[in-house]
């Protein structure tokens, strides 16, 4: 087929009248010049003198005129005019005269037209009575192709396949017309039947058939619109390509071709066709810059980064630079993270633009500047921009991100003030401001907590509300004030992922500040907040300590059973543990106790709760001992009081432990007296002094500290000292309980003095009955 056809003009696809005329042309010109055809007998004689010379020719010999070619002429004639009877009648005529060539034309024309008209089954009817004809081989390729064109006509489906399928093991010379016109009416009938895979397949087999490039590239152009599949659009590209290299619209088929590859993700056999058109000079140069930059994100999808920056530059290059072009290379170095060259491109617009173009290029030389990390040169390109009227907003807020992110608080908290007062119906308004309350509580300001406020007032349906009252609340620090905002949280915001984060915040407040009503309130109300076992453990202590305090034991009892084979492994399950003890204890069940005492220190070895549950199991082997008078258990107590006095890290701990190791060894003193061991008794009877001293000292060090001190210990040390050194008569023993008494009234712990005042008296009063005596 010929190349570099001009683009083909829009052509019919059924035009059965002129398929008629063209298909009996070549048979009437043949006849024509087969036979010579003489003057008819009225013509005229030339003149007088020539017919005198001229012999007379016998009637006999004169040879007779063979009207059917003008017949046939004139049938021809009447087709053309669409004078369809008229010439039905002369192709009868024709059709049964005795020549050979011109009544099997005019037979298969006529049998044409009958079918034309609709009746099928006479047009078959005749056509199978002209198959058997001796002549009617010679023009069997067309009795095939007019048995093509019924089949289509009538809408036969299996007649059209068979006689389609008989003319192509024939082998039909083509191109050929009436074959193109059936196979249109068959392409017609499944498109009706919405059978596109048919159609399509009928009009790309059609092409061989057609008569003329235009109807060809018609063929081709509606078969694209059929095909779905992708690899199937790219073949028929290809074939555009191959017969209509220069057209226009080859390029467009190339270019829809490849977008449907690409939506299929076949990147690579897009990128193909869009370098085809991309490369190809002869095509439009929008169309090729459109391909240049197709293929170049094709490649870029497809990880063919050479490629892709050739496609861009060759882009850059057919617009000589365009600084549209420019910025979508560097959008391209921004994706492929080429930071460097990116940031090279955009800093060269940004220096030679124009206004417009310098502010393009200085936005996206901020953003690369900011991946780069390069914060101080992001800064100056910001604060330039910042004035900006497209891109002014962008860039005061990655000002202000900047000097957060630099660690200038007070600078960034000035860069997102400038934004509230510059943008102040900015759809990120709300951010700004909050931003502004949060820099705030950064800074230490003391209006940090009013600004959250306003801004949680503000902007309640902001999605940082929630958060903003959560803040307040840890900037409040303690129950009480903290709990309004917490009842705004779960007023407004109960859906929030930030309303556990604010039900527990409070919890822990309300358990730090011993409010237990208030923890079980808050678990009881919000289950599923506090559904697991450290909440549960919280709360069913807080219910142990309230028992305790309104002295309902059997209550206290049966949570007691509850509580305290769950939450071992609870942060309460110590605390649980440790209260079980009292309760135990106060019931007088001292050795139910001493095992729940014994639980709480093994649960939490390490702290004040640890500490002081140690201290209770001493407590209880010094119970158990004035209940049984078992040694053993005298023994332990004093262990246990020993090792806290000498390693507690609380003072408070350690003055009691050292009070009570000095009751437990001036116990110790007066059980070892009575059993007749009275050198071990005055040894008992020192260390006991010793620990009571160690107890005042304690309490001195923690009055030094401004620590509280709990007086009663003080107290019952320094009566403990005192009373030890009073059963002496030696005037030194009597002076140091007079320095007793003195670091006593030092401490000035509560309303003991008179008391020490008397004791005091009588002290002095021995002392002068002793000089007297002396």
């Amino acid at each position: 087929m010929a190349q570099n056809r001009k683009k083909p003009s829009k052509m019919s696809f059924f035009r059965p009248i002129a398929w008629c005329v063209m298909l009996a042309a070549g048979g009437l010109c043949a006849a024509e010049s087969a036979t010579a055809l003489p003057a008819p007998p009225n013509a005229p004689v030339a003149d007088a003198k020539s017919s005198q010379q001229e012999a007379v020719i016998p009637a006999s010999v004169v040879p007779k005129v063979d009207p059917t070619p003008e017949l046939f002429a004139d049938a021809l004639k009447a087709l053309q005019a669409n004078d369809l009877q008229t010439a039905q009648k002369k192709l009868e005529l024709v059709a049964v005269s005795n020549h050979p060539d011109l009544s099997c034309r005019a037979e298969l024309l006529a049998i044409r037209l009958i079918a034309q008209r609709g009746d099928v089954k006479t047009a078959l009817s005749r056509l199978e009575l002209f198959a058997r004809r001796p002549e009617a081989g010679n023009y069997r390729y067309r009795r095939d192709a007019l048995a093509l064109w019924i089949a289509a006509k009538s809408g036969d489906a299996i007649a059209f396949n068979r006689e389609w399928t008989a003319i192509q093991q024939n082998d039909l010379p083509h191109p050929d017309a009436e074959v193109a016109s059936a196979l249109d009416l068959e392409i017609e009938r499944c498109l009706a039947a919405k059978d596109f895979a048919s159609a399509a397949n009928l009009l790309s087999l059609s092409l061989e058939y057609r008569t003329s490039d235009a109807e060809r590239f018609a063929a081709l152009r509606r078969e694209f619109e059929l095909r779905q599949d992708p690899v199937a659009l790219a073949a028929l590209a290809a074939r555009f390509v191959s017969w209509f290299p220069d057209a226009e619209e080859t390029a467009n088929i190339q270019l829809l071709a490849a977008d449907k590859l690409w939506k299929a993700q076949r990147f690579g056999e897009a990128l193909k066709l869009w370098k085809s058109v991309a490369n190809t000079g002869d095509y439009p140069l929008a169309l090729r810059q459109l391909a240049f930059e197709a293929a170049a994100i094709a490649a870029e999808k497809s990880g063919d980064d050479n490629t892709a920056r050739t496609m861009y530059q060759s882009l850059i290059g057919t617009s000589n630079g365009g600084f549209a072009d420019k910025m979508k290379f560097g959008a391209y170095l921004l994706r492929s993270h080429d930071d460097a060259a990116a940031e090279a491109l955009f800093r060269e617009l940004w220096i030679n633009g124009d206004a417009r173009q310098r502010e393009v290029a200085g936005a996206n030389l901020l953003q690369v500047l900011i991946r780069m990390k390069r914060t101080n040169d992001a800064l100056a390109v910001a604060a330039k921009l910042r004035d900006s009227k497209e891109f002014g907003r962008y860039a005061a807020i990655k000002l202000a991100e900047l000097q957060e992110a630099n660690q200038d608080l007070a600078a960034a908290r000035e860069a997102y003030q400038y934004l509230a007062a510059h943008y102040p119906q900015d759809p990120l308004i709300g951010h700004v401001a909050y931003r502004i309350a949060f820099l705030a509580t950064q800074l230490k300001l003391p209006t940090a907590k009013a600004e959250l406020a306003a801004f949680a007032e503000k902007y309640p349906a902001d999605p940082k509300a929630p958060r903003a009252l959560l803040q307040i609340m840890q900037i409040s620090g303690n129950a009480d004030a903290a709990k309004p905002y917490f009842a705004k949280i779960a007023e407004r915001y109960p859906g929030d992922p930030l309303f556990e984060s604010a039900a527990i915040q409070q919890f822990y407040f309300e358990m730090a500040a011993a409010h237990d009503a208030d923890v079980i309130a808050l678990s009881e109300k919000y289950p599923k907040v506090f559904e697991r076992d450290e909440f549960k453990a919280a709360a069913d202590l807080a219910r142990l300590h309230l028992y305790l305090a309104a002295e309902e034991w059997d209550d206290a009892k049966k949570l007691e059973l509850s509580s305290k084979a769950h939450y071992a492994a609870t942060d309460s399950g110590a605390e649980i543990a440790f209260v079980c003890g009292n309760i135990e204890s106060t019931l007088g069940k001292y050795q139910e106790a001493l095992a729940d005492y014994n639980r709480a220190a093994q649960l939490r070895p390490v702290g004040e709760l640890g500490e002081r549950a140690r201290g209770r199991i001493a407590d209880m082997n010094y119970v158990l001992f004035a209940e049984t008078q078992e040694t053993s258990y005298l023994e332990q107590a004093e262990k246990g009081y020993r090792l806290l006095a000498e390693t507690s890290t609380f003072p408070a701990i350690r003055l009691e432990a050292f009070c009570r190791l000095g009751r437990t060894l001036e116990l110790s003193a007066r059980t070892l007296k009575s059993e007749n061991h009275s050198e071990e008794s005055k040894i008992a009877y020192e260390k006991s002094k010793i620990a009571y001293d160690m107890a005042l000292v304690c309490a001195k060090e923690m009055k030094a500290r401004n620590q509280p001190i709990e007086a009663i210990w003080c107290y019952r040390s320094a009566y403990g000292a005192i009373r030890i050194r009073m059963r002496s008569s030696r005037r030194v023993e009597r002076e140091a309980a007079l320095r007793t008494i003195a670091v006593l009234e030092e401490l000035k712990l509560g309303d003991y003095y008179e008391d020490f005042a008397a004791l005091r008296r009588d002290i002095n009063r021995k002392m002068t009955n002793n000089s007297k005596k002396r």
